[in-house]
């Protein structure tokens, strides 16, 4: 073996260990990363186990869902809803996303339409319906009509 061979192998075995090194940290990244979601999770269980049921009020989850499809841009999906619904509450408190799942199809047609249907574990991906764009069932009208009238009452009322 002559002074060029050595230096070559040397480089090579050089490389291998830093692979291998990486290769170990890379492993003990990913295991520490698992045993932080466990343990996460084990007192987010331990915290519903002890702590009484989360009971949202009636709507709530409705006019949460509404709010957060006026914060998504057009097009959205369920995780962009769920996502934001649940942004700013803590574990104990966050929504199901079968929850939210239903109050968003209740808004399909209404609010919400569908731009693009999921099959599988790809979900349906929605978008906004503008205002001039939604079909009209006479509840425009109704609260138009309402509203008139309320006013009307509060301006004799005034006078």
């Amino acid at each position: 073996m002559d002074e060029k061979e050595f230096h070559h192998l040397r480089q090579v075995a050089l490389f291998e260990r830093a692979r291998a090194l990486a290769v170990a940290e890379q492993t003990y990244q990913d295991r520490l990363k698992a045993l932080e979601q466990t343990l996460k999770l084990s007192e987010v269980a331990a915290a519903r186990a002890t702590s009484p049921p989360i009971r949202h009020q009636r709507g709530e989850i409705a006019a949460r869902v509404r709010q957060a499809i006026r914060s998504l841009p057009e097009a959205f999906s369920l995780r962009d809803v769920a996502n934001t619904v649940n942004a700013d509450l803590d574990a104990i408190s966050r929504i199901r996303p079968e929850r939210i799942s239903s109050a968003v199809k209740r808004l399909v047609g209404h609010e919400i339409q569908i731009e693009e249907r999921g099959a599988g574990k790809r979900s349906n991906k929605y978008r906004k319906i503008l205002p001039k764009n939604r079909p009209s069932n006479g509840d425009d009208q109704f609260q138009n009509t309402f509203k008139e009238r309320t006013d009307n009452l509060q301006e004799a009322k005034a006078n």
